[in-house]
């Protein structure tokens, strides 16, 4: 059995082992077995995934362009939505985020009826979902020139995502990538906007999540190193709460000679 899966609740668990266990079977878990078969995509599934990221771009970039003064949370949400389904998505593992002002220090922020004001990051964060597969991306809009902490948040936050993309390659080490990421946001001193891990392994997912974190993660306790055909979402996030959040991601495939970037938005910050 899965024992890391989301979808086999504490108590059938249980009941099914022991069933199991009366009829003379023993229970094993396979996560690591079942973790290396997944984390290297196919051919097949790496089309899938190319197809949601195509998605996913297209679903970004109409809720960056909403993403205006005195539009509401709630429209960019709706434009993000339109994009990501008109361009061929499935129903999301989870739904997008959007989160203005200074909402947007919060993580995982779902809209509301927040009207964005002038010079405020909107943080946005979606996967498209085809065939289950899925690539996410996280951006930042800012509505007006940036200034002061948040300036220098997002020009950290782009910093450590290209930190830690040099070492998305074959052979390369997430911890090494997680490292390279936090070393540059306590260069530009922020290192108090930081606790997280810096990426996560992506391919197919159900709801509620669009992630194969729980298979790898880009943290200090990582021991795999990257192969060709894994698929992973690279995504330093500085936040400081009530106050402003930058995010700024790529989904990446890596290849036999580095990595190839799946998902973008050309759609500010303005810098």
């Amino acid at each position: 059995m899965e024992a890391r899966s989301w979808f086999l609740p504490p108590e059938p668990f249980l009941k099914l082992s022991a069933l199991l266990d009366t009829a003379g079977a023993r229970v094993t878990h396979i996560d690591g077995a079942l973790a290396a078969a997944r984390l290297v995509k196919s051919p097949l599934e790496i089309e899938r995934i190319r197809a949601a990221a195509r998605s996913t771009n297209a679903g970004m970039t109409a809720a960056a362009e909403a993403a205006v003064p005195g539009a509401s949370e709630r429209t960019v949400a709706a434009a993000a939505f339109g994009g990501l389904i008109a361009s061929g998505s499935e129903y999301f593992g989870m739904e997008p985020f959007v989160a203005s002002g200074p909402r947007a220090g919060t993580i995982h922020a779902s809209w509301t009826d927040r009207v964005i004001r002038p010079n405020e990051p909107v943080l946005l964060e979606m996967s498209a979902t085809v065939g289950r597969y899925n690539a996410p991306l996280m951006h930042t809009v800012w509505t007006g020139p940036l200034s002061g902490e948040p300036a220098a948040m997002a020009t950290a936050c782009a910093a450590a995502r290209d930190a830690a993309l040099a070492h998305v390659v074959p052979g390369g080490s997430p911890a090494a990538a997680h490292a390279a990421c936090k070393a540059a946001i306590a260069d530009a001193g922020l290192a108090h906007t930081y606790r997280k891990r810096s990426g996560y392994s992506v391919g197919i997912a159900f709801a509620p999540d669009w992630g194969e974190g729980h298979l790898l993660s880009l943290g200090e306790n990582e021991q795999r190193l990257f192969a060709p055909g894994m698929v992973v979402h690279v995504v330093p996030t500085l936040r400081v709460r009530d106050s402003a959040g930058v995010g700024l991601s790529a989904t990446v495939l890596i290849t036999e000679t580095g990595h190839e970037v799946l998902t973008a938005c050309d759609t500010g910050p303005l810098l």
